[in-house]
């Protein structure tokens, strides 16, 4: 298994990169993978067009990860996703709120202190 397909599988929120130049799509890779391949070829993205795989983005022990091909071209488009890549990762994190943490929390500070 190559770094990258390592990335993927222990990652959390994984996506593929394909584009070229500043114009790229990011492939989510913890869905319906064929749906989003259909979608991108649907909206232009393919060899035919110029565009090739860049490299994938994941989120690791808490941490975005990168990993590129070795071109300055691949290192150019994931460069141009990486921000688009940041604030869907951060819209995924407000879907899953809180939770009961907070109220959880609340109960704990509550709690006497038997000291």
């Amino acid at each position: 298994m190559d770094s990258q397909e390592l990335l993927v599988s222990n990652g959390e929120l994984p996506a593929a990169v394909v584009g070229s130049g500043e114009d790229f799509r990011l492939i989510h890779l913890d869905g319906d993978v064929d749906a989003e391949i259909a979608e991108a070829h649907a909206q232009g993205y393919g060899k035919d067009n110029g565009h090739f795989f860049a490299g994938v983005f994941a989120v690791l022990n808490g941490q975005a990860v990168a990993n590129c091909e070795p071109s300055l071209n691949a290192h150019r488009v994931m460069m141009a996703a990486v921000f688009e890549y940041a604030r869907q990762v951060a819209d995924r994190l407000k879907q899953l709120g809180a939770g009961d943490a907070v109220e959880w929390l609340n109960r704990l500070h509550a709690l006497e202190d038997p000291r």
